[in-house]
């Protein structure tokens, strides 16, 4: 289990971060071309929405539930027995499954239409091909859907600590 953890998070950081990069190598070249040679790199607004943005934002939440670093607010739990805060943090995880399965059956449904009707959107001169990204979605929100649920049921199943 443990070795599969760190595949995926070496998996979704890795594919997030080179998104990251690329995308910004790309816009730094647009502005550059754009102020030195007044020539701009056509479909530069749409792949940084479509494409690599996706994979960031995606990505990156999938990733933040992996390792369960999202923020916490505990004002009125700060000083429960670690018992009950166990309890509270694996009804958490619960509704963050249930939440995540709603979006991710949504962006399912909008992935197989967007592939389904070959969705694509002009840029100057050619069609850019956007179904493919709709599916990244719908894959992290999947993922996030199981991390959820291990997480919760590791909280539910722990004795003796809140760290899981």
């Amino acid at each position: 289990m443990k070795m599969l953890r760190h595949f995926l998070r070496c998996g979704l950081g890795i594919f997030g971060g080179v998104a990251l990069v690329v995308m910004m190598l790309h816009i730094t070249a647009e502005v550059l071309l754009r102020s030195f040679a007044n020539v701009t790199i056509p479909g530069t607004i749409e792949l940084v929405s479509v494409y690599y943005m996706v994979f960031v934002v995606f990505f990156g939440i999938a990733l933040v539930q992996l390792d369960n670093d999202q923020l916490f607010v505990e004002i009125f739990m700060q000083w429960a027995p670690k018992k009950t805060l166990r309890l509270v943090d694996g009804f958490g995880a619960i509704l963050t499954a249930a939440y995540a399965g709603i979006l991710g059956y949504g962006a399912w449904l909008e992935a197989r239409s967007s592939t389904k009707f070959g969705e694509m959107i002009p840029v100057r001169g050619y069609d850019l091909i956007t179904w493919p990204s709709r599916w990244v979605v719908a894959f992290a929100f999947s993922a996030m859907v199981l991390f959820a649920l291990f997480h919760a049921i590791a909280l539910f199943r722990s004795k003796n600590g809140i760290d899981v």
